[in-house]
């Protein structure tokens, strides 16, 4: 096997590999940041943080 091929198959392992971990990985991101942002709308919506000011800068944020 010459130098370029085998350069083109290392190119087609890493794209593939690539491409797989851009597809199961970035589901797993959203899902984990949904509900992060979920849970952060239930805790500054409690009646403590509605008084402020800051807590409801982030809780406009979140949504």
């Amino acid at each position: 096997m010459s130098s370029m091929d085998w350069d083109a198959t290392l190119v087609s392992i890493l794209n593939n590999t690539s491409s797989q971990l851009n597809r199961y990985f970035s589901i797993i991101i959203f899902a984990f940041g949904t509900i992060g942002n979920i849970l952060n709308i239930l805790v500054l919506a409690e009646k403590t943080f509605r008084s402020n000011s800051c807590a409801l800068l982030f809780l406009v944020s979140s949504m």
